[in-house]
């Protein structure tokens, strides 16, 4: 078993931190990730239409988190958004999130992505229209409040096979993984 490092998510909202903690544990860590007490402004749209944007997002918010709370091993961030595929003459939507983790001991930052799923048209639209967002457009569609802090557009799209946590944490894990990459 590895030591317990001190994890820091920057966000506020408990998913993003359930979801770095299982990837960590996943990985041979026992930790339990703390929150950041403020949200920080990703300085993206609110909702990222591309996996550079989407990067961009988390990238953002993992600077800003690490200078505002110094002294932690491990600092992560996930920002979710879409991105557009060409499949036969047609652009496709897709959904993931993307990790960024900083490690402080060797100042490495790890990025993994979770795993893309498709956007129904009819919702990747209402997304996209005036400043939305995938979150409010699945809760107009669905009619389940707060859709984005529980099973997520992954679980409902999946049925509940892989949902908005497990995703998170799947991109959190590959970004672990780089960050102890050794050659």
């Amino acid at each position: 078993m590895i030591s317990q490092p001190r994890v820091l998510v920057a966000s506020t909202k408990s998913i993003k931190a359930l979801a770095t903690g299982d990837a960590f544990r996943q990985y041979g860590f026992e930790i339990l990730p703390e929150s950041i007490p403020e949200d920080i402004d990703p300085g993206v749209s609110n909702q990222p239409s591309s996996l550079t944007e989407t990067l961009r997002g988390a990238m953002n918010r993992l600077q800003i988190c690490r200078d505002t709370f110094p002294g932690y091993d491990y600092y992560c961030a996930i920002e979710g958004g879409m991105h557009q595929v060409k499949q036969n003459h047609t652009n496709r939507w897709f959904e993931s999130a993307s990790a960024a983790l900083y490690r402080s001991e060797t100042e490495v930052i790890g990025i993994g992505f979770g795993p893309s799923f498709p956007v129904p048209e009819q919702l990747a639209k209402l997304a996209l229209e005036e400043n939305g967002d995938l979150n409010s457009a699945m809760q107009t569609i669905t009619g389940i409040e707060r859709i984005g802090e529980t099973i997520g557009f992954n679980g409902w799209t999946t049925n509940g096979l892989i949902n908005r946590r497990s995703a998170s944490a799947q991109a959190v894990l590959l970004s672990l993984c780089e960050v102890h990459l050794e050659f």
